[in-house]
């Protein structure tokens, strides 16, 4: 018999969507269904939680590990890994590990508590490295169907880069910023264009601007 358990606030945010997207438990087993009750995942998880942008993570509890799976909508992206958390970062998914989950607060500044990597839809991996912090510098309002995404990478040396990245060719294309020691980036007059101040070899400040036309650096 299935069994599906509908919270409020996740019909609220499914509502405002052209697919609704629900967790349901067959057994002590969960997976993912539309709203009419068709099995979409199957229920294969020992516990499910939800994302912000119909995404779920599945968790799966072993003996001395959780291994912890990401779904977008109706598909698993990732199965059987070993991360902590994701995030949905149009169009990439950040997987992050955290060392001490016990004591870890997404909300502070821990960034070298936790690594992460960079996937497409597809769950392929797209960085060779392993970083602190990986972001889109982009839109959150309106992101851009562009190929080429800006990106800020933290690493694991405690040193920042901003590169331009293909999601087509699916590498780096053009390296802005090296193992800077620190950046400031200044939004004031973003999307139509941002300034990144960071500090060469010498320790010296320079500043990067960049100008943006329908997402694309056009200089």
């Amino acid at each position: 018999k299935l069994l599906l358990k509908i919270l409020p606030f996740i019909l609220l945010g499914s509502f405002l969507s052209a697919q609704v997207y629900i967790p349901y438990r067959v057994g002590d087993k969960f997976g993912i269904s539309d709203e009419n009750g068709k099995l979409l995942v199957p229920a294969k998880f020992d516990k499910i939680t939800i994302g912000n942008n119909n995404d779920f993570i599945g968790y799966n509890f072993e003996e001395n590990a959780v291994k912890t799976s990401y779904i977008l909508k109706d598909k698993v992206i990732i199965t059987n890994s070993d991360f902590t958390d994701f995030r949905f970062d149009q169009p990439f998914i950040v997987g992050i590990k955290v060392n001490d989950p016990d004591n870890f607060r997404f909300f502070n500044d821990q960034r070298s508590e936790q690594t992460q990597q960079l996937f497409n839809e597809k769950g392929e991996k797209l960085l060779n490295g392993i970083y602190n912090t990986i972001a889109a510098l982009e839109d959150d309002a309106k992101p851009s169907n562009n190929d080429e995404v800006l990106l800020l990478l933290y690493s694991t040396t405690t040193k920042y880069s901003v590169i331009l990245y293909s999601k087509k060719k699916k590498s780096i294309i053009k390296t802005y910023i090296e193992n800077s020691r620190d950046v400031d980036l200044d939004y004031k007059n973003f999307p139509q264009s941002l300034i990144v101040t960071y500090f060469g070899q010498n320790l010296s400040e320079n500043k990067l601007s960049l100008t943006f036309q329908d997402g694309k650096i056009i200089s």
